[in-house]
């Protein structure tokens, strides 16, 4: 049976208090400091589409909620029935200083496998778990909750190994969506030769 351990005792969490306000904060892109909201995690990545930029003196006056390579970003809200976003940061932009939002937690000094709890966040287990600490309307779950939260933690040699078959998961999981995709494709092209044939006559 694999150890189970609370997620504090593996990693440590931190963001921002509150966000910035004032209008004079910001500045035009690629002028600034990228501040990430959960709009900008989709699908297990970040997205740079509609980011805003904060000046670089507003960001020295509270330089919190800074994001490096490796750390795990996750989400204090989720529509209902939604998943809490999370994503694993890779490949972050040269030469740009990217923040996280007040509504992101960031999850970093990770001691194990960064993939490995990055695929235990986004799992339904733990994602269950998340819905049963979050708290209002916005189902918000608070970082010292979160940090008591237990996940198995099996041995480096295990870890490993789980990784790998996810890998795998993943890699025939893609696979079968491409091909629904294309049956979908080729259903869709036959209903609307049937309804034009219903509509206008045989061609």
């Amino acid at each position: 049976m694999r150890e189970m351990v609370p997620l504090g005792n593996i990693c440590t969490m931190s963001g921002r208090n509150a966000d910035y306000t004032h209008t004079t904060d910001f500045v035009d892109e690629n002028e600034g400091i990228i501040v990430l909201t959960p709009e900008n995690i989709k699908n297990n990545s970040i997205c740079y589409d509609n980011v805003v930029y904060l000046s670089q003196d507003a960001y020295r006056k509270s330089n919190t909620g800074t994001v490096h390579e490796g750390d795990i970003l996750l989400c204090k809200y989720a529509r209902k029935s939604s998943p809490y976003r999370s994503v694993l940061v890779k490949n972050l932009p040269a030469d740009v200083t990217v923040i996280v939002n007040s509504s992101i937690i960031i999850i970093r000094d990770i001691m194990c496998n960064p993939e490995y709890l990055q695929a235990i966040i986004s799992s339904y287990h733990f994602q269950n778990d998340l819905s049963a600490i979050s708290v209002g309307n916005l189902n918000a779950i608070k970082m010292t909750t979160v940090a008591k939260l237990k996940i198995p933690l099996p041995s480096a040699e295990k870890e490993k190994d789980i990784g790998s078959k996810m890998i795998m998961l993943g890699n025939k999981h893609n696979e079968l969506m491409d091909l629904l995709q294309r049956e979908l494709a080729i259903r869709e092209k036959i209903y609307n030769q049937l309804v034009d044939e219903l509509l206008w006559g045989e061609t």
